[in-house]
């Protein structure tokens, strides 16, 4: 696959104007407005957020916040969790702000982990959206033109290569979907773009799979299916084996950070050399690296098999 040269330098110029724009960084607030309990508006709360983080400095490392507001037992402000999205890297993190009762800050901390969407550890019956999809391709952050470019990009390389595909970008990409989209029995390939760490990948809404998602689910819950997260960090510890844990035919993806406007095309070159060239797995990840100049080995892949792997297994 060769990237149009030119078309590159305009998506590394939009980049650059992305990050100009979002030197203020944009706070969500997940919170509907029914879940206020004093008359306080969301915009002073953003503001208590962006204050309390240190947001309003220039210099900082971080795009966007996406914050939710808990309450306690008494239905009184408790804490905000926050993750801080990246503006260079595909890397989340987490911060507790502690509030008091009239949301006063008292202290912030890091290690902030979003509860999974069913509080009790019940899981909801899921039906798949579409059984007739053999391949999945995502993004929430429809702001980062790199990514919206990769998504694209994989995705008419899959329809290329003959394959039913369907691509889905922006705030619709919740962990609720792509975990619908996990239980169709005709998916293949599930790729997304976007951050994450070593617990899991971020998605629209607050919202997460994350490692006890996946350790809840059954040994074969992903079998054989080949998943590709271009996200910080995934592919270590505890994330990675427990995705193999499946039945995961094989697992891509982030062993350091990810670098913005360049781990996506990483992504794009190994997908078109495995469907398309029907390159072995292994070598093409290796390859696609070495390709795009990207740092060796921050990419890693695991397979369910010793030795070589193509697609058409």
């Amino acid at each position: 696959m060769r990237t149009n040269r030119f078309l590159k330098h305009i998506i590394t110029l939009l980049v650059l104007l992305w990050g100009t724009l979002f030197s203020d960084v944009v706070v969500e607030l997940v919170n509907d407005d029914t879940q206020f309990v004093r008359d306080i508006s969301r915009a002073e709360l953003v503001e208590c957020i962006r204050d309390a983080l240190d947001l309003t400095d220039e210099n900082t490392p971080f795009y966007k916040a996406s914050a939710k507001l808990y309450f306690d037992e008494n239905n009184a402000a408790d804490y905000i969790g926050v993750y801080l999205f990246s503006k260079k890297q595909y890397l989340a993190e987490g911060r507790t702000i502690d509030i008091d009762g009239d949301y006063r800050v008292l202290s912030v901390s890091s290690g902030y982990t979003a509860p999974e969407e069913n509080g009790d550890g019940s899981e909801p019956c899921r039906s798949c959206p579409d059984p007739e999809i053999e391949m999945l391709f995502t993004t929430c952050e429809d702001g980062i033109p790199s990514a919206v470019f990769g998504i694209n990009t994989a995705y008419d390389i899959a329809v290329n290569a003959g394959y039913s595909a369907k691509k889905i970008i922006g705030s619709e990409v919740t962990a609720d979907l792509i975990k619908a989209y996990l239980t169709c029995p005709n998916l293949k390939l599930y790729g997304r773009i976007g951050h994450g760490h070593r617990d899991g990948i971020l998605l629209a809404n607050h919202t997460r799979i994350s490692e006890d998602w996946v350790n809840n689910q059954a040994t074969d819950h992903l079998k054989d299916k080949i998943i590709y997260l271009n996200s910080c960090f995934v592919h270590n510890t505890p994330f990675e084996p427990l995705v193999m844990a499946r039945g995961t035919k094989a697992f891509v993806g982030g062993v350091a950070p990810l670098w913005i406007n360049w781990s996506e095309y990483v992504f794009n070159r190994w997908l078109d050399k495995i469907l398309t060239n029907g390159e072995e797995f292994e070598q093409a990840l290796k390859d696609s690296e070495e390709e795009e100049n990207y740092p060796r080995g921050d990419h890693g892949i695991t397979k369910n098999k010793k030795g070589a792997m193509y697609y058409t297994e």
